[in-house]
């Protein structure tokens, strides 16, 4: 492989390091802040050298250049950016599928035409934001798209090597993938039963599936295929149809998914006896016990008294996916399951469920800031619409979302300061315009718009902490440091809004919230920003929104700090943007604000030592641990 692809892979495994940096705890807050902008600027200008590498090596390149030499490079470059759960550079790597793709079908290579089909369904299904319970799908057809096209060749099987063959295999498993029917089973979320109704569709598909990877026919022409594993992913992924069973049982899937259930048990029994081992993967043995139970071959008793057992032998030091899926996942099930329960089994499992949950939360405190994946932001998420929705403790809300928005440090470094910038643009409001924040908390005048100056401050502040809560939910799916966004990347950003709107609303007591963290990237004349496909806000909190918008801005553009993936631009820079905007992508009425020299100055000595206390807060003190 040429010395420009090893030279961006490790550019792009540096960043990685450097967009986490190990901090002393010893650190002064002037030592923190110098770190981490020091970080930021190593990682700008290896930003830039990326972006001048990946024009050179991918978009700038025609496949009726390339060279035999220049395919194998790239082959080679591809697998070094997105390896199996080892996914360096995954949007770079789709962009090299795609160049290697349109030179196979140039010049009529059908072995990597079927190579390649397989690697760019894969690798588009990494970046694509699904969400089975928020309706999102973006890429769901073209993964889908993929992977069919690369299982039509099976009417050619016969004449293929043994590699393609193993390929076409693999994108007929695959051809699941993203499909709107049935996208339920690849979501990884805990809730959720909408996409029930494509169930047919989705059985269909799979004994299809499984009568070509179970067919001695084909067993027999290539034995060394790991037939039993795709076996066993079929069957794994028909198990997330439990969270269907959970809230709509349905007898036909119910025996579908314990007949799953049952045969990923029995691999993983066979596997412990290998290693002389007990059954530990948590998920195999919560999805057995939890089918029987669908199936009326064991009670709620019994499946409550596994499920415990299960949560009982967690590590509660282990915060790999395993040790979350245990630790927070398996608590919300088990509250989930004992509203099934009925009068003295109920209260004799009461005290055993609680501490079950508050074990829970006790593993979330303990929880690395910092560290979280998507996956744990996801599945706080999950937990907390189910607890929500059948616990009367509501002082979970805040802490769990609390957690949601620490996940990401730098994402919660800039909440906060939005949150801060907003309530300081809500109290001048306050002051010189009280008219414009009437209707906010059912005030019915200026004069009580002033008398309840600290709760309407109060609100604004929380709609600017919780506008960016969704970004934890899609951050796994884009690269947003080493190099510039692609287009299938910032598509994924901008589904933020809605998710963060999505977990929100759940809840109704987070209305006004809901709403900033929707709209905060329209702009005031609804004709630009994002996500327009939705109604524009209404009533009195859009008012506030519009400081939302505005704060958002301000901190974005001004972040001296950590903001590794812009110039930044200076206070008096970005108020004149601010002002040149007004009226179209900003409200008049929140711009104006900054006319007033004395507010203009207040902010502007604030935001600087405000971020920097923020900094040093979420990255060396103990803010990130702590409930919002």
């Amino acid at each position: 492989m040429k010395e420009q692809y090893q030279r961006y892979i490790d550019q792009a495994a540096e960043v990685q390091r450097l967009a986490r940096p190990q901090l002393s705890p010893g650190l002064s807050r002037e030592e923190l802040v110098a770190a981490i902008r020091d970080n930021a600027q190593q990682i700008f200008r290896i930003r830039k050298d990326n972006d001048r590498l990946l024009d050179q090596l991918i978009f700038s390149r025609r496949p009726e250049d390339l060279t035999p030499e220049d395919v194998a490079d790239l082959e080679e470059f591809a697998d070094g950016l997105s390896r199996f759960n080892q996914k360096l550079d995954n949007g770079a790597a789709h962009y090299v599928h795609r160049l290697l793709y349109d030179y196979a079908r140039l010049h009529e290579d059908r072995a990597l035409c079927i190579r390649e089909l397989y690697y760019l369904g894969l690798t588009l299904h990494y970046m694509n934001q699904q969400n089975t319970d928020a309706g999102v799908n973006l890429f769901g057809a073209q993964v889908s798209g993929y992977f069919t096209q690369g299982a039509a060749y099976l009417d050619q099987y016969e004449e293929l090597d043994r590699e393609s063959r193993g390929f076409v295999i693999r994108c007929l498993a695959n051809r699941r993938l993203g499909m709107e029917a049935i996208q339920g089973p690849n979501s990884g979320q805990s809730g959720g039963f909408e996409f029930i109704d494509g169930y047919p569709v989705y059985s269909e598909l799979f004994y299809a599936v499984m009568a070509v990877i179970t067919s001695p026919k084909y067993r027999e022409m290539d034995p060394d295929l790991p037939w039993e594993s795709f076996e066993y992913a079929m069957h794994s992924a028909r198990t997330s149809y439990l969270s269907a069973l959970r809230s709509h049982y349905d007898p036909d899937i119910a025996r579908d998914v314990l007949e799953s259930a049952e045969f990923v048990y029995r691999c993983q029994e066979r596997l412990d006896r290998l290693y002389a081992k007990t059954i530990t993967a948590a998920r195999v043995r919560y999805c057995y016990h939890a089918a029987r139970y669908h199936a009326g071959l064991i009670s709620i008793v019994q499946l409550l008294e596994e499920l415990l057992a299960i949560q009982a032998s967690g590590n509660p030091d282990d915060f790999s996916d395993l040790g979350v899926f245990t630790n927070l996942m398996m608590p919300a099930y088990i509250m989930v399951y004992a509203e099934d329960l009925r009068g003295e089994e109920r209260a004799r499992f009461e005290p055993r469920v609680r501490r079950a949950l508050d074990g829970q939360m006790d593993y979330l405190r303990a929880m690395p800031a910092g560290e979280h994946t998507s996956l744990a932001a996801n599945y706080i998420r999950d937990m907390a619409l189910s607890r929500l929705q059948n616990d009367s403790d509501k002082g979970v809300l805040s802490g769990m979302l609390g957690y949601i928005m620490a996940a990401h440090q730098p994402t919660y470094v800039h909440s906060r300061v939005v949150a801060y910038l907003t309530r300081l643009l809500c109290g001048q409001t306050v002051d010189l315009a009280p008219e414009l924040l009437v209707g906010v908390l059912g005030t019915e005048s200026p004069e009580e718009v002033r008398a309840r100056r600290e709760e309407v401050c109060a609100l604004a502040e929380r709609c600017g902490l919780y506008h960016d809560i969704g970004k934890n939910m899609v951050l796994d799916d884009v690269v947003i440091y080493g190099r510039r966004l692609l287009d299938e990347e910032f598509a994924c950003i901008k589904e933020h809004t809605w998710m963060g709107y999505y977990l929100l609303s759940s809840f109704e007591e987070l209305g006004d919230m809901a709403q900033a963290a929707l709209h905060h990237h329209r702009f005031y004349n609804d004709k630009g920003g994002y996500l327009l496909q939705y109604p524009p806000c209404s009533g009195a909190i859009r008012a506030i929104v519009d400081m939302v918008t505005v704060a958002d801005s301000i901190d974005a553009a001004t972040d001296n700090v950590g903001r590794s993936y812009a110039q930044t631009k200076t206070f008096a820079q970005l108020v004149e943007e601010l002002r040149a905007g007004s009226g179209t992508r900003y409200a008049p009425a929140v711009v104006s604000l900054l006319d007033d020299e004395g507010f203009y100055a207040s902010m502007e000595r604030g935001l600087a030592s405000t971020r920097e206390r923020i900094y040093y807060e979420v990255y060396l003190g103990d803010a990130a641990r702590e409930p919002v």
